[in-house]
């Protein structure tokens, strides 16, 4: 899946912790509600890579949630989901569910360590091998139930790659389109979608799933959830580079045109109060103004007020000639 080296210690660092936190568990030193621990750090910052690294230090055993169908990766097991889906939901504390997840857990370990001990004595693995082994089945799949069905390693997983800064979150940033140009523009103009209208809607969940807006909350009945943007800075840059750092000319006319006609006039796109949107959009002649490093706009260095006005209006006498 990765083809550049892993950097740093973050992988050693998380089994270090873990291992420290059981140890003290196990000796009534930190008492716990329940043994998780939730990993939670900005898109293509490497929670992903940071587990899939563990898995060469320790046997570990991957299991996607994710809604079937749903864009984004890694890919779903559905077999895993269909299985949750299918508990009780009738009340928070249902013992229930939570016997039925109990017993999920024990019978995957139990069948992964029935698997690993056979696995051992047939192939002859010593512990090195054995991981290696299991982690190289485990990881380019991720999906448990396809080792606990015995099913093949023929399934189809849909991945996107991207060039750099960008990781495999499901956009193509060489495509100027209807579905691309929300992408761009919440980064730069902060767009709010119309959730009301069911194109919107499904909008917003392709956007939520690729990282590009933030899930922010549902409704009480659970019917609607609430997005925000933008959502995180890696992607705040690379709409930039798509913007202002391409061969294509006349990039941002596109992008605007497509805001207008496709996004705008379907009622796809919050317009705000009179003039609104017209303000932010001037604003983004800012990041035309910003120095350039490498031949490519530095859009955090600072930017004086009248180069600013000069992007805008041209470097004349626009202002007097004082």
């Amino acid at each position: 899946m990765y083809i550049t080296p892993f950097i740093g210690d973050t992988a050693t660092n998380f089994i270090e912790y873990l291992k420290r936190t059981d140890d003290e568990v196990r000796t009534n030193k930190e008492i716990i509600y329940t043994k998780a621990i939730p990993v939670v750090q900005s898109s293509g910052t490497g929670k992903l890579r940071m587990l899939t690294e563990a898995g060469r230090q320790i046997f570990t055993l991957p299991i996607c949630l994710r809604q079937a169908g749903a864009p984004g990766y890694p890919p779903s097991d559905l077999e895993v989901i269909k299985y949750f889906a299918a508990l009780s939901k009738d009340n928070n504390p249902s013992v229930t569910a939570h016997d039925a997840i109990a017993c999920f857990l024990a019978t995957a370990y139990t069948i992964m360590l029935d698997w690993l001990q056979i696995t051992k004595i047939q192939y002859q693995f010593d512990r090195p091998q054995l991981l290696k082994h299991w982690h190289e089945l485990m990881e380019p799949q991720g999906v448990l139930l396809r080792l606990l069905q015995g099913q093949g390693s023929n399934t189809n997983v849909e991945m996107a790659w991207l060039l750099p800064p960008y990781v495999a979150v499901g956009f193509d940033q060489q495509m100027i389109a209807k579905g691309q140009t929300p992408t761009i523009s919440h980064m730069r103009l902060c767009l709010d979608l119309v959730l009301a209208n069911s194109e919107a809607a499904e909008l917003a969940d392709r956007s939520v799933a690729h990282h590009m807006r933030l899930l922010t909350g549902f409704s009480a009945n659970g019917e609607t959830f609430y997005t925000h943007s933008p959502s995180e800075p890696i992607f705040a840059l690379g709409s930039v580079d798509i913007l202002y750092n391409t061969v294509g000319t006349k990039r941002l006319g596109t992008v605007l045109r497509t805001l207008s006609n496709d996004l705008y006039s379907a009622g796809l796109v919050e317009k705000g109060i009179m003039g609104e949107l017209g303000a932010r959009t001037l604003l983004v002649a800012r990041d035309f103004a910003a120095p350039l490093e490498s031949d490519f706009p530095n859009i955090l260095e600072p930017v004086r007020l009248l180069d600013f006005f000069y992007t805008l209006f041209g470097n004349n006498e626009w202002a007097g000639s004082n």
